[in-house]
């Protein structure tokens, strides 16, 4: 994957989670708010260069895996990456 392409992933993940504001929106986006106040956290970590994360709300993992991100289960947890 291009940095360019990298740039392009996290920047439609931050658009998608900046605009959220309401129900509406995290149903749109299907998340919970619970699991919206952990994809900002995760997004925080995994958007620094060459770092994966890990969260064990399927949520969110859901979430970062449409968005393009590498999602990789594990037996309790998921592993995020870019």
């Amino acid at each position: 994957m291009t940095k360019a392409q990298k740039i392009r992933i996290i920047s439609r993940a931050y658009t998608d989670l900046r605009d959220i504001e309401n129900d509406a929106d995290l149903k749109k986006q299907e998340l919970t708010l619970a699991e919206y106040h952990a994809a900002r956290e995760v997004f925080n970590q995994v958007s620094r260069p060459d770092t994966k994360t890990e969260t064990v709300l399927s949520g969110v993992a859901e979430y970062f895996k449409r968005h393009g991100y590498t999602v990789t289960a594990g037996t309790v947890n998921y592993t995020i990456a870019i």
